[in-house]
């Protein structure tokens, strides 16, 4: 990557935070449904707080949907509106992918920081270990943001595409769920610390592995007969 790549991708970032700051349509849909979650979650646990366990596989799991119904958007929106090959004309399928991915990366950490504060507050969960917790919440956040965006990516122009996206993510991040359980449950006072380090450095390797992967992947699906370039 030179910095000229590097720069496109900032501007396309650029381009979909302003366009995020006029609307707020994903950032306050993946919150929204978030805190939604957690509530019910509460209400699901009769007032008391839930083992370690079953804490780590909810919110696991809460941060993978939550994900899932905001950050396609990313893409398939702009399929929707029929700016899809418009913005394609300004920069090559590698920088405008990257750039959305990066987008995506910022909300999908503010919307996993919140949820995972919300979470602990709501449900009364101890933390043990508040690093482990803290990054478990921000290697899942770039492990949902790197999986989503590529599921995304690779629907556009596909019939169903919402639905698509969500059943591809599916299986794509179950290395998410049962590594970030991993370290979630161990932040939260049950097993070895160890173990719980091991499953965050499998998540900081599958999120390396999705966010390398996305910018050949994904924008060689977008080369159809009728794409531009």
């Amino acid at each position: 990557m030179n910095s000229n790549w590097l720069a496109k991708s900032w501007a396309v970032f650029q381009k979909e935070w302003r366009s995020e700051m006029r609307s707020k349509h994903g950032l306050y849909t993946s919150i929204l449904f978030s805190l939604l979650a957690v509530i019910a979650m509460s209400f699901a646990a009769f007032g008391s707080p839930p083992k370690p366990d079953i804490a780590a596989g909810m919110l696991s799991v809460t941060f993978l949907f939550s994900a899932v119904v905001a950050l396609p958007r990313t893409f398939l929106a702009e399929d929707e509106n029929n700016t899809f090959d418009m913005i394609r004309l300004a920069a090559e399928p590698s920088v405008l992918y990257f750039g959305k991915l990066m987008y995506n990366g910022v909300q999908s950490l503010l919307s996993c920081l919140v949820l995972g504060v919300v979470f602990v507050g709501v449900t009364g969960t101890s933390v043990r270990d508040p690093l482990l917790f803290a990054s478990a919440c921000v290697l899942t956040s770039t492990c949902v943001a790197g999986g989503v965006s590529l599921c995304g990516a690779i629907v556009i122009g596909s019939d169903n595409r919402w639905l698509l996206g969500t059943a591809a993510a599916v299986p794509v991040m179950l290395p998410q769920i049962f590594l970030g359980m991993g370290a979630l449950r161990t932040s939260f006072g049950s097993g070895m610390a160890t173990n719980g380090w091991s499953a965050a450095i499998g998540l900081a390797g599958w999120s390396l592995v999705l966010w390398s992967a996305g910018p050949v992947l994904a924008p060689s699906a977008w080369k159809t007969d009728n794409s531009i370039g």
